[in-house]
């Protein structure tokens, strides 16, 4: 059984998808393995159009098998890519090295990490807070 994520989740994890420039797949490809239309993707994710269950199950999915690498990106001799299903999954692995605030503390994080995990905000959206910039301070109250 597939668990499908939230979609308020999704939406976030597809925003860091599209700004991840070593994410390993372009959007076209990605679209292509949910099954919905690359124009349709690129809606959703600038926020122009709100997302159906029926894209939520297919993104999430999707997503999903990214993340746990039972999908692979294969390219033809003519240089055409396309997405291939894995008989083994494989995740990739790739180095991190973050900075995470909170509240007063900035702290370096450096490990391992599965490429396709979006679980946790980069360092611009850190930067920024959760309200989209607008920094309060907790001593002050605003």
């Amino acid at each position: 059984m597939n668990v499908v994520t939230a979609r308020k989740d999704l939406l976030k994890h597809l925003r860091r998808f599209a700004e991840d420039q070593n994410r390993g797949i372009s959007i076209a490809l990605f679209s292509d393995l949910c099954g919905i239309s690359k124009s349709l993707m690129v809606r959703i994710i600038d926020g122009r159009l709100p997302m159906s269950e029926w894209a939520q199950r297919r993104i999430s999915k999707a997503l999903s098998e990214w993340r746990l690498g039972k999908v692979a990106v294969m390219e033809n001799r003519d240089h055409t890519r396309y997405v291939e299903y894995r008989r083994e999954p494989k995740p990739v692995a790739r180095k991190t090295c973050e900075l995470r605030s909170n509240g007063k503390i900035i702290q370096l994080v450096v490990g391992v990490r599965v490429r396709g995990d979006y679980s946790h905000p980069g360092l611009a959206e850190s930067l920024r807070g959760e309200n989209g910039g607008n920094h309060t301070r907790p001593d002050k109250g605003n």
